[in-house]
């Protein structure tokens, strides 16, 4: 055989093995680099498996099959070839491979059988492959002895020989070997940083989400299972033991095709050096699966134990960046991460996390100060000092611009960097079709989060945000959902049942299961609306006399929020109240408690909208009614448009109500005949079952027509869920 073979800008050294593309050496490990010496001494002809294999490993050390085919896709990836559409090598099923790429120049013929050369040089490889595998066979008996004995004794079938298509791995949650039971959260937050290496630094390989995999750790499952419920091909196992500075990472990768034990490997680190290793591990586990690295996508990581620990604490600390949490859960975390900034400065991750805690609490309306903006800003740019222009950066300046700036085209442009789009981390794909949505890119929307869904079935965000996008744009039932959800219901699942079902059971136990996490304002509200749709008007009315709150967050119930407006005084879920039970003095008293309240109130930038609402209401409840319609006509124009999704539904509906009880029926019906179809609009049961319309548009002829046809499309939704 030739010492240099040619083709397509590769050439083979088979003399000093050695690739070559375009003059460069290329990194190959023996096994693919024999596998296409092999191919290359026999163009357009069949090489079996069988002669692959007899000459390349072995008997009795590793499993053939999946060994070859795990080097095959070494060498496909270092060629840039695919299996399913080869420019250079062809898979012949459970036969062998051949070379179909033209050599150059093209050798005139071939031999039947490998010349002498080749086959010398062949051995000549496989005896420094075989001295290593010994080695490494001599000191695996040493450690499982009488299981190896035992694999070799017992007689197994050899999984398919057929080429597999893409590799997509699931990472079993680790077990937590620590004496001390506090150290769970470094256990699982190990796990979410080898699952994060593994998205990070091997774009091609599919890896299960760490929120998916948490659901099997209280049920474990068979290895066939997985690979059924998963679509998995492969599944890594560990545990992880931390007993004072020491800490032991066990692995084990598993073929679930076959259930075969293809890779083990136990590391032992001391503290200060374990903040690393899920970059080696994703690194060795990538070269087991014969997949690509790209270039290191991982932020730098910490160099200093505790303030490691802290970051874990706080990045898997539950619902902390959920709409609805308290404000004490929120605090409580940031000084963790104040904590890990003031003993890691550079530690960029936590930059990033404690940013977004803080425009949480922007959006959230528990901080709209200047200083907290100016913190939020501070991290930013630290967050970007650090880690450049990385896809979590990327995040959240597009989180900063649709928020703070109300940009939104901004948002879109710094969501489509090519490194935002080749990402797969669960919240930048959040982040993005959240934006999508709220620019009424539905189908762009949808499509993200399918994708997202698809690899990450345990992401409860990304399931919440396609339901309530399918159920806002009138697609109750879509069997689609079904398949990717399950019998999941989303947080938000009870609030959009009633809205198309009129149905109030699973609404009741959506508020009933609203824990101390969530803020106390969002409580009470949720009760209220409950309360308000079943009409029990004197219960809602002692609900709101027996609170010790003074003021709230507007929230809904919905799993949108309204961002940065701030709070609003009881009075105004009072004077509504009371407008229902028909007592026109106490609702001029909550109007007067209203104004009193604006009176104090100063108007931003992002509340301003919102507080004309407040003064169209307190006008209403005051028994002013064109001023009440003139405030909300110019509180109506002046909501937002085409930032948030929950803003384009509270400021019609909002307006509706005034309108209808100020008299301007017209008004109230043309907005809701709107709401009532568009996207996003207002579900039919939230029209007709909600006494704030039905009571005041009773008796209007266009209200009737317009209540018939919603409840005719409750009457069919109800059938969907029955």
């Amino acid at each position: 055989m030739k010492a240099e073979i040619s083709f397509d800008g590769w050439t083979l050294r088979t003399d000093s093995r050695e690739l070559l593309r375009e003059g460069r050496h290329v990194d190959l490990s023996d096994q693919p680099l024999l596998i296409l010496e092999a191919l290359l001494a026999h163009p357009n002809q069949l090489v079996t498996r069988e002669h692959l294999i007899a000459q390349l490993w072995p008997k009795g050390v590793v499993d053939f099959d999946t060994s070859l085919n795990t080097a095959m896709r070494k060498l496909r990836v270092t060629l840039g070839d695919d299996a399913d559409k080869p420019i250079y090598i062809e898979t012949v099923p459970r036969r062998g491979y051949r070379f179909i790429g033209k050599l150059n120049p093209d050798p005139s013929s071939t031999a039947a059988a490998l010349p002498p050369k080749t086959s010398e040089t062949l051995r000549m490889g496989v005896g420094r492959i075989q001295l290593r595998w010994w080695v490494a066979a001599i000191a695996l008996i040493v450690v499982v002895g009488f299981v190896l004995t035992e694999w070799i004794a017992t007689p197994r079938a050899r999984p398919s020989s057929v080429e597999f298509g893409k590799i997509r791995i699931a990472v079993l949650p680790f077990e937590n070997l620590s004496p001390d039971p506090l150290n769970a959260f470094f256990t699982d937050g190990m796990h979410e940083e080898v699952i994060g290496a593994l998205v990070n630094r091997a774009p091609d390989l599919e890896v299960i989400s760490r929120t998916t995999m948490m659901s099997y750790r209280a049920t474990p499952k068979p290895m066939s299972e997985l690979k059924k419920e998963l679509g998995v091909s492969h599944v890594l196992a560990g545990s992880v033991r931390r007993e004072g500075q020491d800490v032991k990472l066990t692995l084990q990768l598993i073929d679930a095709r076959s259930d075969v034990h293809l890779w083990s490997k136990s590391y032992e680190r001391r503290l200060e050096n374990v903040m690393t290793l899920q970059s080696q591990v994703a690194s060795e586990i990538a070269s087991q699966l014969a997949v690509k690295l790209s270039a290191d996508m991982e932020l730098p990581p910490s160099t200093h134990p505790e303030a490691y620990d802290l970051y874990l604490k706080a990045h898997l600390y539950p619902q902390i960046f959920g709409g609805r949490i308290a404000m004490e859960e929120l605090l409580k975390v940031e000084s963790w991460l104040d904590r890990a900034i003031s003993l890691d400065p550079a530690y960029a991750v936590v930059y990033i996390d404690r940013c977004r805690i803080r425009l949480r609490q922007f959006a959230n309306s528990y901080d709209v100060s200047e200083s907290n903006l100016t913190a939020v800003r501070s991290d930013m740019e630290m967050a970007r000092k650090l880690a450049g222009d990385a896809p979590t950066v990327l995040m959240l300046e597009a989180t900063y611009a649709q928020t703070v700036e109300w940009d939104l085209a901004k948002a879109l442009r710094l969501l489509q960097m090519p490194q935002v789009l080749a990402t797969k981390n669960p919240d930048v794909l959040f982040t993005r079709s959240s934006v999508l949505m709220s620019a009424h890119k539905l189908d762009e929307a949808r499509a993200l989060n399918e994708r997202a869904i698809e690899a990450d079935r345990g992401n409860t965000s990304l399931l919440t945000a396609l339901a309530s996008m399918l159920w806002l744009a009138r697609k109750t039932n879509d069997p689609h959902y079904k398949t990717l959800a399950g019998d999941y219901q989303p947080p938000a699942y009870g609030s959009l049942m009633f809205a198309f079902t009129g149905r109030t059971d699973q609404l009741r136990s959506q508020v009933e299961h609203m824990g101390d996490a969530i803020d106390p304002g969002s409580r009470l509200l949720a009760r209220f609306n409950l309360l308000r749709f079943e009409k029990r008007i004197a219960e809602s009315l002692e609900l709101l006399e027996q609170s010790d709150l003074k003021r709230m967050r507007q929230q809904t119930l919905s799993p949108f929020t309204i961002p940065a407006i701030g709070y609003k005084p009881l009075a105004e879920l009072h004077g509504w109240t009371e407008l229902l039970a028909g007592d026109e003095a106490a609702a001029a008293r909550d109007g007067k408690a209203l104004h009193e309240f604006l009176r104090q109130e100063p108007p931003t930038k992002w509340n301003a909208w919102f507080l004309r609402f407040l003064a169209a209401e307190a006008a209403l409840f005051s028994g002013n009614k064109t001023q009440a319609t003139n405030d909300a006509r110019a509180a109506l124009a002046m909501t937002p448009r085409n930032t948030f999704i929950e803003m384009e539904r509270y400021g019609p509906a909002t307006a509706a109500m005034i309108f209808a009880w100020a008299g301007a029926e017209d008004e109230a019906i043309q907005l809701l005949e709107k709401i009532s179809t568009g996207f996003p609009g207002l579900g039919p049961a939230e029209i007709t079952r909600d006494p704030l319309f039905s009571i005041p548009l009773a008796k209007n002829v266009r209200y009737q027509a317009l209540e018939k046809k919603l409840e005719a499309e409750i009457a069919e939704n109800q059938k969907l869920f029955e």
